[in-house]
């Protein structure tokens, strides 16, 4: 999972390029004297879906061996930054302490998505106070620890979902510490934008004709 990446643009040479490749893209942001004439880096949380598709596809198989592949990423990246341009906000800092606490539960939290873990345990575990963690992780990772968690976890049942389909939603669901199925799937909905069954069909079984999954059965 990537952790960030920084972008050095070269203004000029940029909207040059954008208005003879991509002239629909809005280069006015680029052009505002407020943005040319700053000495602060702009920062954009990836806290929205589509940043974190983007920001993942850098890192894709298909970036590394397409050129027309990279070319269409830097493309949507700057469609993305033009429209998210206005919702940045000033970097808070925190202590080094803070810091690396911070992103020792990030890494934690992001390789152990099914431990069973709460805020005032990985307090315990990374010596930080827990508003100094909610506060921190937020203005890092641009959403809470408890969000993260439910997140990384849904994620790692998605994979379940698809490669270990001859198991039920049931199954899986306590395989990443639901007792309830019912709750399982809604926590599912919420982050996948479909429920588990639905998931399962459109990754798995859309040319199996022996698939016949029920809400019933799982």
């Amino acid at each position: 999972m990537f952790e960030g990446f920084t972008i050095i643009i070269e203004i000029e040479k940029v909207i040059q390029w954008l208005k003879k490749n991509a002239a629909w893209i809005d280069t006015s942001w680029l052009s505002e004297e407020k943005f040319k004439s700053r000495t602060e880096p702009v920062t954009i949380i990836a806290n929205k879906s589509e940043i974190w598709h983007l920001a993942e596809g850098f890192y894709s198989e298909l970036t590394e061996k397409s050129k027309s592949f990279r070319i269409i990423k830097v493309l949507e990246l700057f469609e993305q930054i033009s429209g998210h341009i206005g919702e940045t906000k000033p970097v808070e800092y925190y202590s080094a302490a803070v810091t690396k606490a911070t992103t020792e539960v990030y890494s934690y939290l992001s390789q152990n998505p099914t431990k069973k873990v709460t805020i005032d345990e990985m307090c315990n575990m990374f010596s930080i106070s827990k508003t100094s963690l909610q506060c921190c992780f937020k203005s890092i990772y641009g959403t809470t620890p408890a969000s993260y968690i439910r997140s990384e976890r849904m994620k790692y049942a998605a994979q379940l979902i698809v490669s270990e389909s001859h198991k039920s939603i049931g199954e899986i669901a306590a395989e990443i510490g639901y007792d309830n199925a019912s709750k399982f799937s809604a926590a599912f909905r919420a982050v996948m934008n479909e429920c588990p069954l639905e998931y399962r069909r459109r990754n798995t079984c859309s040319h199996c004709i022996d698939c016949n999954y029920s809400e019933k059965t799982e």
